[in-house]
């Protein structure tokens, strides 16, 4: 399956110096879609996101990027996913915070250092 599949080499120390240059030269873009995300959530700029509907679309999301994932696995991944993007303990996420969980998404799963190819899985992961 895709999820299983990594290339090493993204952790060397050139690709690596590329993949966190990424987050602040895609910040436009990111948080373009970022918006995108949130207000389906029903949130405004001004509000964070609960613990629980983090964990409905994080469910939706897993869905879709490994489907054959059990739904114990799953609940496992949102809850570890949750304290890493949100803080041990967290009963809310912020928009910033939600930003920097997509962009660790995107950064996980596309197979590329380029800032379009990180916007263009998440807009289609989106639609």
């Amino acid at each position: 399956p895709y999820r299983q599949q990594g290339d090493p080499s993204f952790d060397l120390p050139s690709p690596l110096a590329r993949r966190r240059a990424l987050r602040t030269q895609a910040s436009t873009a990111l948080d373009l879609v970022t918006r995108l995300y949130w207000t389906a959530a029903r949130l405004s700029e001004t509000e964070y996101m609960p613990r629980a509907k983090y964990l409905a679309i994080h469910r939706l999301i897993s869905k879709a990027i490994a489907p054959d994932l059990d739904e114990q696995a799953a609940r496992r991944a949102a809850r570890a996913d949750w304290a890493h993007d949100a803080g041990k303990g967290a009963l809310m996420l912020s928009l910033e915070q939600y930003k920097q969980a997509l962009f660790d998404l995107a950064d996980q799963w596309t197979n590329s250092t380029e800032s379009n190819d990180y916007m263009h899985f998440l807009q289609v992961l989106f639609m």
